[in-house]
C-alpha cells in the first residue's frame, strides 16, 4: 500500500493505492499526513485483527538446510572485511574491532559497591559512578574501598578509523552511490511505480 499524487489537479491531491485495486486509488485525501495516517492505521487495523487460518505454516526442509553457520561466519568474518581492507587501503585504514555494550542505553548497569561488596546505588553512564564513588570514599572513611562494577555486556564488532584522507575524500568527491549523476531513490521508485508528480 502506498500513496501517490493523482494525475488531475481537479482530483484530491493524494490517492492511496492497494495492490488489490488496480490503477484506481483505494482512497484520497487533499494532504500527505491524511494518506499517511489512513495507511498507518490500516497496517495498525490489519496487525491487531490478525487471526490465522488454521492452516499448517509452511515448512523448508531437505537440501540440507542450515542457518548461520560457515557461510555466514565467512560472509561477515572474511569476506566482507577483505573487501574492506581493499577499498580502504588507498586512505591508510583498514577493518579492525570494537566492542559494543550489548545492553539498552537506559539501563542502570554501573553498580556502586561498598566495601562489605553490597549494591548500593547504581548509574547508567561511567563517569556518574566514578563521580559517586569518590563522594562516597570521602564520605565514608572507614577501611575498605568502594567501586564501580560494570554489569553490562559487550560484543566485539568489525570497525574501521576513518582517516584525515578519508574524510577529506568523502567530502570533496563523495561516493559513486551518492554522486549526482545517480538517479535518486525517489526518482527510482516513482517510475517503478509508474507515478508522476502533478
Amino acid at each position: 500500500m502506498h500513496w501517490s499524487p493523482p494525475q488531475c489537479r481537479s482530483e484530491s491531491r493524494y490517492g492511496v493505492f492497494n495492490e488489490g485495486y488496480g490503477r484506481e486509488p483505494e482512497e484520497t485525501f487533499d494532504s500527505e499526513s491524511a494518506a499517511e495516517e489512513y495507511i498507518h492505521d490500516q497496517v495498525r487495523f490489519a496487525v491487531e485483527n490478525y487471526e490465522h487460518d488454521g492452516s499448517e505454516l509452511p515448512e523448508i526442509s531437505g537440501l540440507d538446510l542450515k542457518v548461520g553457520g560457515e557461510w555466514a561466519h565467512n560472509l561477515y568474518d572474511q569476506a566482507i572485511p577483505n573487501f574492506m581492507n581493499k577499498y580502504l587501503k588507498k586512505w591508510g585504514s583498514k577493518v579492525g574491532t570494537s566492542e559494543l555494550p550489548t545492553a539498552n542505553p537506559g539501563t542502570l548497569r554501573f553498580e556502586i559497591v561498598d566495601p562489605n561488596g553490597q549494591v548500593q546505588d547504581a548509574f547508567r553512564n561511567r563517569q556518574a559512578a566514578d563521580e559517586a564513588v569518590r563522594g562516597y570514599q570521602q564520605s565514608h572513611r572507614g577501611p575498605g574501598k568502594w567501586t564501580v562494577h560494570d554489569t553490562g555486556k559487550t560484543e566485539k564488532v568489525h570497525s574501521i578509523d576513518i582517516t584525515p584522507a578519508m574524510k577529506k575524500a568523502v567530502m570533496k568527491e563523495g561516493q559513486a552511490i551518492a554522486r549526482a549523476e545517480q538517479p535518486s531513490w525517489q526518482g527510482i521508485a516513482l517510475r517503478e511505480l509508474g507515478s508522476q508528480a502533478a
